[in-house]
């Protein structure tokens, strides 16, 4: 279709310009022969075998099938689809590599945040499991509080037993014979081991003939302070068989404090039955009984004084000399003052602090030196544990003053009931008698 109008319009300005591109023949010069120049022109134009038309069209055709070679082999094929091809490889390269440089950012990005996960976790490890000096002084202040809690429990029984043998009037006691045997036994032990010559008016010296040269122990065995109070550990451990001073300290005060006459022994005879009831002496044997139940209940709390400040076992004396010495406390002869381990004792043995000392030290003196607060700049892991250590040690000392406030309620109740015995006996004989 193009081709066709491509030649119709050739063939109109051939027309239109005919007179300038044919030569001038003679039969056109004759005006009468129109005619025949007119069949002339026709054949010259369309007939002939090299017709204008037939070769305009032969030579339109030639130049566009060489147009069409030249744009499609020679500009198509050898130099625009060969460099299209090129580009379009180039393109597709490139683009790959940008997908391939993408890929890797997102490779280096996954790359980056795992390792910053990772460094976070070590991170967090490290400090959650970073030594810590703190720490370590909880644990091994504490290292052997359990076993010497649990000393001081079999101490307080050897004492409530030693006094219930005492007052009972036990075999093998010093009070096996009553009053007599028990207070003769003490004034030896007083005259040799606590007396002090210038008490009462510098006349003990007749009494204190066979003194002991320990002046450390006068009056050890009626002063409170000095015998119990002050010291942070006793030498006493009453699972060995050996008699230390601070045991015979204790005991002699507990006897002086508790029970300190003994009740009278009854004769075996006396005590037979005698036909379906109670005899007398039963009836009174019975009521000594009481009251010795009333004392044990009083003498209780002592027990449990002393018995916390017993001699406990190995395992933490080194770590609180440590302490005591950080917090200034310079003098041998003072930090064994404190955790106890008395040179003058016979038995010359080592004497491990007591569940008290521990316990002065656990919530006491520890918190004393300022190098326990500048440790608290510590990571906050081992913040939480000193935390979780304060705790604990808190609530060991709570359930030390339960059960300091149990004993004192069964004081308080032993007293109630002493108070209203004598109204208890008024209203059983109104009852005897009632029922008569």
């Amino acid at each position: 279709m193009k081709r066709k109008l491509i030649i119709l319009l050739a063939a109109a300005f051939l027309i239109t310009s005919i007179g300038t591109f044919l030569p001038v023949s003679k039969a056109q010069a004759c005006c009468s022969c129109k005619k025949e120049v007119q069949k002339g022109l026709e054949r010259n134009w369309w007939e002939w075998a090299s017709s204008t038309v037939k070769v305009m069209v032969s030579f339109f055709e030639g130049e566009f099938t060489t147009h069409k070679l030249f744009i499609a082999g020679m500009m198509w094929e050898d130099n625009i689809l060969p460099s299209m091809m090129l580009m379009t490889e180039q393109l597709n390269s490139v683009a790959m590599q940008q997908m391939q440089i993408v890929g890797g950012y997102f490779d280096a990005e996954n790359q980056l945040e795992t390792q910053q996960l990772f460094q976070m976790e070590q991170a967090k490890i490290r400090k959650a499991y970073q030594p810590s000096q703190g720490v370590c002084e909880f644990g091994t202040s504490m290292k052997s509080l359990a076993a010497s809690d649990r000393r001081s429990e079999i101490t307080a029984v050897s004492l409530s037993e030693r006094a219930i043998d005492r007052q009972a009037g036990n075999a093998f006691s010093s009070a096996y014979d009553g009053p007599t045997s028990d207070k003769e036994s003490r004034v030896v032990q007083f005259a040799k081991k606590f007396c002090d010559v210038n008490d009462n008016n510098g006349g003990l010296d007749l009494l204190c003939d066979d003194l002991e040269d320990t002046p450390q122990r006068r009056n050890k065995d009626i002063d409170y302070a000095r015998t119990l109070d002050d010291p942070w550990t006793l030498n006493v451990d009453f699972t060995d068989n050996e008699l230390t001073n601070n045991e015979e300290e204790i005991l002699a005060l507990g006897s002086y404090l508790f029970g300190h006459q003994v009740f009278a022994r009854a004769p075996s005879v006396s005590l037979r039955p005698e036909g379906n009831g109670l005899s007398g002496m039963q009836k009174k044997y019975m009521d000594a009984r009481a009251l010795m139940a009333k004392q044990s209940v009083a003498r209780n709390s002592y027990n449990a004084l002393a018995a916390a400040k017993s001699a406990g076992t190995p395992g933490s004396r080194e770590f609180l000399v440590n302490i005591l010495k950080e917090l200034g406390v310079e003098s041998v002869d003072d930090i064994k003052t404190m955790l106890g381990d008395d040179e003058n004792d016979p038995t010359k043995k080592q004497v491990e602090p007591s569940y008290n000392a521990q316990m002065e030290i656990l919530t006491k003196k520890l918190y004393q030196n300022p190098d326990f607060y500048t440790n608290l700049y510590d990571t906050p892991a081992n913040v939480d544990r000193k935390t979780v250590a304060l705790q604990a040690i808190g609530l060991m000392q709570k359930f030390d003053v339960f059960k300091s406030y149990l004993r004192q309620e069964a004081a308080v109740s032993t007293l109630l009931e002493m108070a209203v015995s004598d109204m208890q006996g008024d209203v059983e004989n109104d009852l005897g008698r009632n029922e008569q």
